[in-house]
């Protein structure tokens, strides 16, 4: 049995108090106190840390970066935003220890940076189990819901969500992605446990309109509501995040935030499972669990031990007592929907309300750049500063402080074992990505964002050009610092096609820094087009310190990406190279990739493009390799090799499927292994199969009337496999008349082969008349066969 604690409930500096432990017996399904059996008492006690920091597991990317997504708490358990003019000096007080010893500042660098600049993407995920309706319906029976319209409600579950979850939809940072599921143990399958709810299947799961997702909430409809599955509907979660995060992307190109917020009390009861595994498993895929634990009986202790080892929070409520107590003495509660309305909304009179939209508006990234390079480091991060909203709000009124002043803080964080040998790379290495909007109504936006910034970036020079006429006006923008921006106070200029931009008073980048760059916003479009983009400046020369940035040369601007699958709102086209593989034949499949070739198609052209970045002068770029897996011969590559710059134009080959195999159904796999050109990086190969059916043979003979007449000698005769697999056929010459001979009496044919041979007669030594015979053409594959007539004249 393991104890957890709530620190967001102490109302001081610490507390204590006791477990009571009973032994109990089941009599008629209820449990009963064994009375000779005395009780245990355990004094439990608990501190609060005057600063408290939840991060994930930090990110680590090439060249030698390091990102903490960091969330700090105050001794009250309140989130402490730090204000914009006030990040360069907070993250000035982070003391970063690697393995217990100090990050040489003056050859690294850090700094901090508003959590504007990510990329999130959030899973909503909420419990509609029988336990969780239980206690909505205590709500309508309670009074604290009703029906508008008089009489029960059909779904109150469903009404207490869509009372509760607006508020939070509404205030979640407008970069976030979000989507939206439901999740009980009626699920028929494990990809099942979490279903998304979207308009359409090929919809995309995750969207930055809330409009959208609001109309999904009221969408909901679950007719059964059954048990809670919650460990296998947590780790469904985090693999739907994993998922969004496209095949074939590095970290970094991938989301920098993977988030679930789950509703549920917390039920452990079919299955159960463990929690231990569940925990590593989310560690593993940067899935961080925001927890809100709601209902009669919230079994808080897996929702903390899920919550906070992956960077996330248990957010509690409160129960109301009935007046009864059960069997133990133990006062019987009743939820609340004013508690799970409190953290769902954020009191704008109310500088001190805490709700989890303000808390995830209150992160902050700590980024730094490592000189070390081994597989296994310990990192550990310490800050002391003041914090800026302790104090009275109002300096006039000295009781209206959310905390009292507390003066200098101090925290750490910890996480141990990563591989920072993975992430050495040229540090020269700028990289930018490109991200595209669909078109709708006639509009549609680019947007150019950093990556990563190599050393003293003070000057960026673009060139952007819509390559056809669609788009009709174009308007280039620097993007807000309040939305992400890294450059918004940078001068801009143009000339032509080349757009520049310059920091206005020298001070460069920040050494590994990343945010939106521009913004590129098309109106008045009237056909899809491509966007031609290219880094004019910097650029790599001969100074060894000059610096060169990978990107993808253009982006397609569209109205759908049905090229390359649905459940889309945008296209991204990350820094680093990124293959895509396509296809004359359409993917039945896409994981694992699969193409089915079915009965008729034997050749089939399948091309690997690069829908990333490039850097051509470097060698950067997508070099790739296909073999046969399995090596049997069913599929025959026609090329095995290549190297893919840029987006415009794909490396092609040939698969050529072989149909002369027994009747049967086929598979086959293919390994596609591919690397970043002068990047070293290590990726894993990736399988593509390849299925097909062979139909049996099927005889067909043509003509079925040879007229010699009474001078022709030699007539053809064509034997085919108009099937497939390989047919053998034979004639019946063994009863051939002596007049009568063929140049083949046996054979094998191939799928929809003709073989023509010739038939002959002899008149030699036959007396005059009219003669006649019967050629039977047999499959002895198929056991088919067809008679020939054959008729000559002799004078």
């Amino acid at each position: 049995m393991s104890v957890t604690v709530d620190r967001s409930k102490l109302e001081g500096s610490g507390v204590s108090g006791k477990l009571i432990i009973t032994a109990f017996e089941v009599q008629d399904g209820v449990p009963v106190p064994i009375e000779d059996v005395a009780p245990v008492e355990v004094i439990v006690s608990a501190e609060a840390a005057e600063l408290t920091i939840e991060t994930p597991k930090p990110r680590a990317h090439i060249p030698s970066l390091i990102r903490s997504v960091l969330l700090m708490r105050n001794l009250r358990f309140q989130a402490l935003p730090i204000p914009a003019t006030r990040l360069e000096e907070v993250g000035g007080q982070f003391r970063i220890f690697e393995d217990n010893q100090a990050v040489e500042s003056a050859e690294s660098n850090q700094f901090l940076t508003s959590s504007e600049r990510l990329r999130t993407n959030l899973l909503i995920m909420l419990d509609y189990s029988g336990s969780m309706q239980a206690a909505a319906r205590r709500l309508e029976e309670d009074g604290q819901i009703a029906n508008p319209g008089g009489g029960p409600l059909e779904d109150p579950l469903q009404f207490v969500y869509e009372q509760c979850l607006p508020s939070l939809i509404l205030e979640l940072p407008d970069n976030y992605r979000i989507a939206l599921g439901v999740f009980n143990d009626r699920a028929a399958n494990l990809e099942d446990k979490v279903r998304i709810i979207r308009e359409t299947p090929d919809d995309p799961a995750f969207v930055k309109d809330k409009a959208r997702i609001m109309g999904r909430l009221f969408s909901i409809n679950v007719e059964d509501n059954g048990a809670t599955e919650l460990l296998p509907a947590i780790t469904r979660g985090a693999e739907i995040l994993l998922e969004e995060d496209e095949t074939f992307l590095f970290p970094f190109d991938d989301a920098d935030v993977r988030g679930i917020i789950c509703v549920t009390d917390g039920r452990l009861t079919t299955p159960p499972g463990n929690v231990n595994e569940t925990r590593d498993f989310l560690i593993d895929a940067f899935a961080r669990v925001f927890a809100v634990g709601w209902g009669q009986n919230v079994a808080a202790d897996p929702l903390i031990r899920l919550s906070g080892p992956t960077g996330g929070h248990f957010y509690s409520t409160r129960t109301e007592p009935t007046g009864t107590v059960d069997a133990f003495g133990t006062p019987i509660r009743k939820p609340l929907l004013s508690e799970l309305i409190d953290w769902c909304e954020t009191n704008p009179a109310d500088p001190c309300d805490q709700s989890i939209a303000k808390d995830l508006q209150s992160q902050v990234v700590l980024s730094y750049t490592t000189l070390r390079e081994e597989t296994s480091v310990n990192l550990e991060g310490r800050i002391t500063f003041n914090d800026p909203n302790d104090g009275p709000v109002d300096p006039r009124d000295p009781d209206s402080a959310c905390l009292p002043d507390q003066g200098n803080i101090t925290g750490d964080f910890a996480r141990g074992n990563l591989n920072y040998s993975e992430i050495v790379g040229d540090i020269r290495l700028g990289q930018i990505s490109l991200e595209s909007s669909l078109i709708e109504g006639g509009e549609a936006t680019t947007l150019v964002r950093l990556e990563y910034a190599p050393r003293n970036v003070r000057r960026f020079s673009f060139f952007i050009q819509n390559s056809g006429p669609g788009a009709a006006d174009m308007e280039v923008s620097r993007v807000p610092l309040i939305e992400g921006g890294a450059i918004a106070d940078w001068t801009q200029t143009q000339v032509g096609d080349v757009f520049t931009f310059e920091t206005p008073d020298g001070a460069p980048l920040a050494y590994g820094d990343f945010g939106s760059l521009i913004e590129i916003r098309f109106t008045n479009i009237t056909a899809p087009f491509v966007l031609l983009f290219d880094v004019l400046e910097p650029i790599l020369t001969g100074d060894p310190n000059s610096k060169y940035f990978t990107h993808a040369d253009s982006i397609p601007v569209d109205t759908t990406y049905a090229r390359f699958g649905p459940n889309l709102d945008s296209f991204f086209e990350p820094a680093f190279p990124r293959p895509m593989i396509l296809s004359s034949v359409a993917p039945s499949d896409a994981d694992p990739l699969t193409f089915d070739f079915g009965t008729d198609t034997d050749v089939a052209t399948l091309g690997v493009a690069n829908i990333g970045g490039s850097h051509v002068e470097t060698g950067v770029g997508l070099g790739w390799t296909i073999s046969e897996n399995l090596g049997n011969g069913l599929v025959t590559p026609s090329d095995f090799t290549g190297f893919v710059t840029s987006t415009l134009t794909p490396d092609t080959f040939t698969l050529i499927v072989d149909r002369s195999l027994n009747p049967g159904e086929y598979s086959n796999s293919l390994e596609f292994t591919y690397d970043f050109g002068s990047i070293d990086i290590e990726v894993p190969a990736q399988p593509i199969f390849i299925t097909y059916e062979v139909l049996p043979p099927n005889l067909g003979v043509s003509p079925l009337l040879l007229d010699f007449g009474a001078t022709t000698t030699e007539l053809p005769l064509t034997v085919s496999n108009i099937g497939q697999s390989t047919m053998e056929w034979s004639l019946n010459s063994d009863l051939f008349p002596l007049w009568l001979s063929s140049r083949r009496n046996f054979d094998f044919v191939g799928p929809e082969v003709d073989e023509t041979f010739n038939v002959l007669v002899n008149r030699q030594d036959v007396p005059p008349g009219a003669y006649e015979f019967t050629i039977v053409v047999s499959s002895v594959t198929t056991g088919q066969s067809f008679d020939v007539l054959v008729r000559m004249t002799v004078l």
